[in-house]
């Protein structure tokens, strides 16, 4: 008999943007919905103060590839929330709250550190009741790397972590990478913990091709491309850096950067905004949809992720899917996702990626050389993903 695996998403549903790790809970639930008979989608009831199931329509949502429009409730924040506290507490009436079964695992997918209910107040009562919590770990960036994430995002993350440190005994990793320094984390504060690490690949996004492209995009010849939001760990003025020296020798080349605006994005921002090629050489776009970026990837002359650290690297998948040459920093797990298939440069020396730049467009034969190279990368599917992580769960948790 099948276990009941309970899946949170109290932080996907609401999410505004369809990116990073709410794409990534919403990829592996679709195949885990359709490999695992009892898996339930349950999210936090402010009304009950514990979880309720999902309406059809919520689960709808959550299974669909677009974010939840419902929440863009025109007006402030506290009005916003006004509206969500509402629309829980008439769902909440109808459905009740529910009481999670004993023996039953709960699989924290989702960046739950933003939800209401602190993991150091759960997770001590699944232990109590028997509940077997598993963490699907993404990254360890808000501790070992706090310049690059929101001041307050930073203590939310400490207290779910730790508190999964304490009372979760396994995590499965996105990467290698992401393993090891949640292992070298954890060491340190519990040194007794008998905690399990596993690892598991992701998949490669599918994206649909039913939308329009704006005629826009077809303007542009060779290009650079840059996918990801813009802020300082993404590090796209060292691209910028390149684009403004190359310039000199190779005028019409220009440079795509496709991504809405992060945390502490202002001085890259006013940089692209105030450069004096915007709309010649540079460009910037927003709210792309699944085609579009399809469009930008398939034409790309390169793709550049110069992220300066990164706990998977899905822009690289992304990128390589679609037969796009990638120029990749050595961030993080970086060079392990994109293994021989990907040329590398030090997020910290514009110099390595310039020259990289400058012998595919003065290198022809390079250039053939690596676009057959890539044509030998498969990408993992999420359905492979979410049985890597259903196997670990059957075969090597619960038994």
């Amino acid at each position: 008999m099948e276990r009941i695996i309970y899946v949170e998403v109290t932080n996907t549903l609401q999410a505004h943007r369809l990116t990073g790790i709410q794409r990534v809970t919403k990829e592996l639930i679709k195949e885990l919905d359709q490999a695992h008979s009892s898996l339930k989608l349950i999210t936090y009831s402010h009304r009950y103060k514990t979880f309720r199931f999902l309406t059809k329509k919520e689960k709808a949502q959550l299974l669909s590839n677009h974010t939840n429009r419902n929440y863009n409730i025109p007006g402030s924040y506290t009005l916003r929330l006004i509206y969500l506290r509402l629309i829980d507490w008439l769902k909440s009436k109808r459905l009740l709250a529910i009481t999670l079964s004993s023996d039953s695992v709960f699989l924290d997918l989702e960046a739950a550190w933003y939800n209401p209910i602190k993991r150091s107040n759960l997770l001590p009562h699944f232990e109590k009741n028997h509940i077997i919590s598993v963490n699907l770990h993404y990254d360890i960036i808000p501790i070992n790397q706090p310049e690059y994430v929101r001041p307050e995002s930073i203590e939310k993350f400490k207290e779910f972590i730790l508190a999964h440190g304490r009372y979760t005994k396994y995590f499965i990793c996105i990467s290698q990478y992401s393993l090891n320094c949640l292992k070298n984390y954890m060491k340190d504060r519990y040194p007794n913990s008998q905690v399990k690490y596993f690892h598991i690949p992701l998949g490669s996004f599918e994206f649909l091709q039913n939308e329009k492209i704006n005629n826009s995009l077809k303007r542009h010849k060779k290009y650079l491309l840059c996918v990801g939001t813009i802020d300082k760990r993404k590090n796209q003025e060292i691209v910028i850096d390149c684009l403004d020296s190359i310039l000199e020798s190779h005028p019409d080349l220009q440079l795509v950067i496709a991504g809405t605006n992060g945390w502490g994005s202002e001085r890259i921002i006013d940089r692209i905004q105030n450069h004096k090629y915007l709309g010649i050489n540079l460009f910037w776009y927003e709210g792309l949809n699944d085609a579009e970026l399809s469009y930008l990837y398939s034409n790309a002359f390169l793709t550049i992720v110069p992220s300066n650290v990164e706990g998977y690297g899905l822009s690289v998948i992304e990128s390589l899917s679609f037969g796009s040459i990638v120029l990749s920093s050595t961030g993080g797990a970086l060079p392990e996702v994109g293994g021989d298939l990907v040329e590398y440069f030090d997020p910290n020396k514009m110099d390595e990626l310039y020259f990289l730049i400058l012998k595919h467009l003065e290198d022809n034969n390079h250039h053939i050389h690596q676009k057959k190279k890539i044509k030998t990368f498969k990408p993992t599917t999420w359905k492979e993903s979410a049985s890597h992580l259903l196997s670990i769960i059957e075969n090597q948790i619960l038994n």
